[in-house]
């Protein structure tokens, strides 16, 4: 907020002489000086609004931007800026301002002073304008228009040309025969209006278009009081957007960009608006020429300020708590516990989904404690699976839930053993961070490597090769696919395969009893486990002595 007094004692001064009216027996009259003080309002000043954010929203929506992304649209009005403090370093803007007077809704002859404001605190009346206004005692509506508003004679009015800068002021004032005070609150006759946009993949290169459907607000004519306004004429709008690239990710794992403001004649109405994509990508998918309307805007009104804001999500099917399978576009108010690799297909169980997040065990860090009790004896050869793979062939296995739950030929349920059997018990003990209330979704376990192939292959789309793989091999992903990947999870607000080392090791429950290139016997205390980095993956055996992690799957 600026503000700015014109009084007695400046360089030039606007004096507004109030008189009584007078005879010829009359004396003389009395003339009273009247101060003006000229303050610039902040957008969306004369609407409550709260930073908390809750009563700003006018609408929320959700909209299909193509077959791969959807997204949330929330409409806000913007807070009120913050009023800067009023000092010679903060003066009014440099500008030329008209004022005049009406009674009845109709402006009062010679009533008229306009001047330059040079500066920040001298006012300078332009040619013909005397600075003074002589007016009878009496009640008034004064009207301040700065330069972005035209002076018709009769009344101000604005055009589209000048619609970042145009102000209008109005105080109704009794005048008297004492010293009095005008004060003007000058605010915006625009509205303006940016785009906001939160994803989980980085922001590069994108830009927008917004257009009306229909013919706008060109030209605003006011009455004379300034009261009201009619639209005298009409244009198609075309406004373009860029979002500012932002590559780094917030704490949450989000990217969030920003566009400048562009501004909006009064009476626009917002359910005429459409945006559309220009150029860039989400989630390795085009977004030119996708588009969406506003049409939950409404009307935009004077000195409004709006957000437009744009949450693009991956498509992807989920699990949720009452076992019901949906994209989270669609969530309602459900809550996703996996994410679904393999559609049911009518067969109670024969759907399943990943968790969300990583579970905890207590052998991360010993590879072969947290599969099976059998590091202290290797050469012991004891088949803990009822059927072992070849490891070239360990993707075979999908049954990830019988070797957690079903006894093993020497008698072990390792769901059931945390000591022994850490990496299966954690599958087995993981909890949602909700109650899962759908009778169809089954006990959580540790998945096969099989199940882990579909995952990537299917779902996560990650490419994974067979042994060692680097960034160089044909099975390697790229980083924007894995980032892809990690969207899945990050835009439900879970951390799912987040990479804090830059790379993460899962176990599967296949057991070999061949490893790939090396001397056959002493196999069997080998199980499969995944290797994931953010330019590729691969399936290996437990040779390695990494820390390891378990992310377990459900039947539903």
């Amino acid at each position: 907020m600026k503000k700015y007094y014109i009084l007695a004692g400046l360089v030039s001064t606007m004096l507004l002489t109030a008189c009584s009216n007078e005879d010829d027996g009359t004396k003389g009259k009395e003339e009273t000086n009247i101060g003006f003080s000229i303050e610039e309002m902040p957008y969306n000043s004369d609407v409550e609004i709260t930073r908390a954010g809750a009563s700003n929203l006018i609408s929320k929506d959700t909209v299909s931007i193509n077959n791969d992304i959807e997204a949330e649209v929330r409409i806000e009005r913007d807070p009120i800026e913050k009023k800067p403090a009023i000092t010679r370093a903060n003066p009014l803007s440099n500008d030329t301002y008209t004022i005049y007077a009406t009674q009845g809704g109709s402006r009062v002859n010679n009533s008229t002073m306009k001047g330059t404001v040079t500066g920040g605190t001298t006012f300078t009346p332009v040619s013909g304008s005397t600075g003074k206004i002589k007016l009878p005692a009496g009640n008034y509506t004064f009207v301040c228009g700065n330069s972005g508003m035209t002076d018709n004679g009769t009344s101000l009015s604005n055009d589209y040309a000048n619609v970042e800068n145009s102000r209008i002021g109005i105080t109704s004032a009794t005048i008297g025969t004492s010293r009095y005070h005008v004060a003007f609150q000058m605010k915006h006759t625009n509205a303006r209006l940016r785009l906001k946009m939160v994803s989980y993949m980085p922001i590069n290169g994108i830009t927008a278009t917004l257009t009306s459907i229909s013919n706008q607000p060109k030209e605003n004519t006011y009455t004379a009081d300034g009261s009201s306004y009619t639209t005298t004429t009409s244009q198609a709008l075309s406004n373009s957007y860029t979002f500012a690239n932002n590559t780094t990710a917030a704490t949450d794992h989000s990217y969030t960009s920003l566009t400048d403001y562009q501004y909006f004649m009064a009476g626009t109405n917002g359910a005429q608006l459409k945006v559309t994509f220009n150029s860039g990508s989400m989630y390795i998918k085009p977004l030119a020429g996708s588009s969406y309307t506003l049409d939950k805007l409404g009307t935009m009104a004077a000195n409004g300020s709006y957000t437009v804001s744009i949450r693009l999500l991956y498509k992807t099917k989920y699990l949720f708590q009452d076992g019901t399978v949906d994209t989270y576009f669609n969530r309602g108010t459900r809550t996703p516990i996996g994410v679904v690799v393999k559609d049911n297909d009518g067969t109670p169980g024969s759907g399943i989904a990943m968790a969300m997040n990583v579970a905890d065990f207590i052998n991360r860090d010993n590879p072969q404690l947290s599969v099976y009790n059998e590091y202290p004896d290797p050469l012991a050869n004891t088949e803990r699976n009822a059927t072992t793979y070849p490891e070239s062939l360990g993707t075979n296995d999908m049954e990830g839930y019988r070797w957690t739950y079903s006894p093993s030929p020497n008698g072990d349920i390792k769901a059931n053993d945390a000591n022994r059997y850490s990496a299966y018990y954690a599958a087995a003990h993981y909890t949602p961070n909700i109650t899962v209330t759908g009778l169809n979704v089954g006990k959580w376990y540790l998945p096969a490597l099989g199940e882990w192939w579909l995952a990537l292959n299917g779902t996560l789309k990650l490419h994974p090769g067979f042994g060692y793989v680097g960034p160089s091999s044909p099975a390697a992903h790229t980083k924007e696919e894995f980032q892809r990947a990690q969207a899945i999870f990050f835009q439900t607000g879970n951390e799912g395969i987040d990479l804090p080392r830059h790379w993460m090791w899962l176990w599967s429950s296949t057991q070999f009893n061949a490893i790939d290139n090396q001397p056959a016997g002493n196999s069997y205390r080998y199980c499969g486990f995944i290797g994931l980095y953010d330019s590729w993956s691969m399936r290996h055996h437990n040779g390695q002595s990494y820390p390891m992690n378990v992310i377990p799957f459900v039947h539903f």
